[in-house]
């Protein structure tokens, strides 16, 4: 991926809005917030760009784009699983984990001109994520509490280049 495709969709591209589209979050069923703590676990994560949306607005007054705006879906997830379980998590795994916790996220960006695909994926795999993070994080954070059980850490945001489209 180019340096330079991400460097034109940032100069192209300012964030408008972070929303919370799906939620959900449960612990496994014989288990509750006294027990959690009580079990040798580890934490496994997923995150990837779902897909991109290109919405055009038009002033009312002639049919002339005045903005681009695109919408990108970043899918996101933390689970808790017992030290010894194998399976890694790919956010399709609804039995595993003692503890689930998923969300759907859309950064909402704005641009007056038209932002060509290979740079909407080069920017989604470096930018986006970035913009979600506070937002993830307080929300597994404040879940966490709301469930009964320790927050589960989530460390500051890293740039892997790994939040890629997974369908167009």
């Amino acid at each position: 991926m180019s340096k330079d495709l991400l460097q034109e969709a940032i100069k192209k591209l300012g964030i408008h809005s972070v929303c919370l589209r799906e939620c959900g979050c449960r612990i496994k069923e014989q288990f509750n917030s006294l027990n959690i703590g009580q079990i040798d676990t580890r934490q496994q994560t997923f995150r990837n760009i779902d897909k991109i949306e290109v919405i055009e607005v038009s002033t009312k007054d002639d049919d002339q784009i005045q903005n681009y705006f695109y919408s990108f879906h970043y899918d996101i997830g933390a689970r808790l699983v017992e030290s010894n379980e194998e399976s890694e998590l790919d956010g399709d795994d609804e039995g595993l984990g003692l503890v689930v916790i998923e969300a759907k996220f859309e950064a909402l960006y704005v641009s007056l001109e038209q932002v060509p695909e290979d740079q909407l994926k080069a920017f989604s795999a470096n930018n986006v994520g970035y913009h979600v993070w506070p937002y993830w994080r307080e929300y597994l954070q404040s879940t966490c509490s709301r469930m009964g059980i320790e927050p589960i850490s989530v460390p500051f945001y890293r740039f892997q280049g790994s939040d890629l489209v997974t369908e167009d």
